[in-house]
């Protein structure tokens, strides 16, 4: 059969979930354009720095919400639900602990920063980064009971406060209106879960448990933040040689990631809790690769379907909306480039399998790449958009080294390695070849936006006529 149970149970949980986060990030986008719409570039990029607060938030929890986003699947698996109990309110004691933490970092720099914007703009992101956290390890929770459908509905409902009140905000009060505004939005949804579900009441708390979270979580938190730290890096660099104005539009640009990798990601998310309980039931990589393969294989093909038609219309949309940003639109081009290599292709188990190590060498190596590259092109005069293309050199290192780790451990056979690479090169190189060749890509704009069509929907056809589920390798 084309599908089986399992399968068509993971593809309703992928679409529940990718309705939610659709919703969700274009809120959240149309709230980063009306941001740097009615702040400028000037302001928005003193907000791209500022917001790096919330980016690295997760510190002060020592990746509870990682840990337990891991182990309460992984014990769901070994059929323990005395565990999973202790697992999930030992979390909720700790993100609330940390709530207070973030609560007096934030009050601690009110006082000690003297600049009257500054010392508002810092406190309120403090304690909007605490209160985000909560929200996360709530989301978090859900994911990780896969419960997608209540999932989706809080991220809906974040989404439809965006657009209620945050951008309301912006609009009427500026930098101000957007600090409370991010405060207000998910303090109201963790509010609202914890009177409801009166988890206050029945908060219990396990060191032993609560070690093995923490010895689980840092090593993912630390994977995490390299990531983050990946992406944002360049963001500190730009000032160095150019301006904190060029700064606001290499964050403009980076808003198109913001927008699809996220969402591409909540496919992700999903498959990495269905891994977590496939682990902890069989503790072995036995028959996975309708969740570790094939999903990554489907999404090179279909991604340079939504990229390129977006890449050709990016340079009209900035020029007739937002004319302030015109030197972005390069930028924003390749960011797209970079979106085909953090979502599109590739294979990744290491962080099932506790080989988070490995992990945390492989992004060392691609942020000294991204730095190094970065730092060069602009101390030789190199263009905004260069900063993105090392950026991307270090992502596809990234990328292909968590593949490369990841099939090793599966011990596939050299075919699968081909299969990978062939459509991980596909979806990149069709974005580059229509990014270089953007003037002949324009001329023919249906026949460069035909091309990934054709060539997703002739794989499937294949796939239907000889009833595979996308390609049956074997060892």
């Amino acid at each position: 059969m084309l599908l089986t149970h399992y399968n068509k149970t993971i593809f309703s949980s992928i679409l529940s979930l990718s309705a939610g986060k659709l919703f969700q990030l274009m809120s959240k986008f149309i709230l980063s354009i009306t941001i740097a719409r009615v702040l400028g570039p000037s302001q928005f990029g003193f907000w791209s720095m500022i917001e790096l607060i919330n980016k690295y938030s997760p510190l002060l929890t020592l990746g509870v919400s990682s840990g337990v986003k891991r182990e309460l699947p992984y014990w769901k698996g070994k059929n323990d639900t005395v565990n999973q109990y202790l697992t999930e309110m030992s979390g909720y004691v700790s993100l609330l602990f940390s709530l207070i933490l973030f609560s007096i970092f934030g009050i601690l720099s009110f006082y000690i920063i003297d600049d009257g914007f500054a010392k508002y703009a810092i406190m309120a992101t403090f304690i909007a980064g605490g209160i985000a956290q909560l929200y996360m390890y709530i989301y978090s929770i859900y994911l990780a009971k896969k419960k997608f459908n209540t999932a989706a509905k809080i991220i809906s409902i974040e989404g439809g406060l965006i657009l209620l009140i945050t951008i309301t905000l912006v609009y009427k009060y500026g930098f101000y209106g957007l600090l409370f505004g991010n405060i207000f939005v998910p303090l109201s949804i963790c509010i609202f879960i914890l009177y409801k579900y009166e988890i206050l009441k029945n908060l219990k708390f396990d060191c032993k448990i609560f070690r093995r979270i923490l010895s689980i979580g840092i090593p993912l938190l630390l994977v995490g933040l390299g990531y983050v730290f990946l992406l944002t890096v360049n963001r500190l660099i730009i000032p160095i040689y150019l301006s904190v104005e060029h700064v606001g539009y290499f964050s403009f640009a980076m808003l198109f990631l913001t927008l699809f990798s996220p969402l591409i990601g909540s496919i992700g998310e999903i498959l990495y809790t269905y891994m977590n309980e496939h682990v902890g039931h069989h503790e072995r990589v036995d028959n996975m690769d309708y969740i570790s393969i094939y999903p990554g294989l489907f999404m090179a093909l279909i991604i340079p379907c939504i990229i390129i038609p977006i890449m050709l219309l990016i340079p009209w949309g900035i020029n007739a909306f937002f004319p302030n940003y015109v030197e972005s639109i390069p930028s924003a081009q390749l960011v797209l480039i970079l979106v085909t290599v953090t979502a599109g292709g590739g294979v990744n188990i290491l962080s099932s399998f506790m080989k988070q190590n490995l992990m945390i060498v492989f992004l060392f190596i691609s942020i000294i790449i991204n730095i190094y590259l970065c730092t060069f092109f602009l101390k030789n005069g190199y263009k905004l958009e260069w900063t993105v293309f090392a950026l991307i050199i270090g992502s596809v290192f990234y990328k292909i080294s968590n593949t490369i780790a990841s099939l090793l451990i599966m011990e596939k056979s050299y075919k699968t390695y081909f299969l990978v690479a062939a459509t991980f090169i596909y979806s990149i190189g069709i974005s580059f070849i229509t990014y270089y060749n953007f003037d002949i890509a324009i001329k023919y704009a249906f026949i460069t936006i035909s091309i990934p069509y054709a060539v997703f929907f002739c794989t499937i056809f294949m796939i239907f006529i000889k009833r595979k589920v996308l390609f049956d390798f074997k060892n």
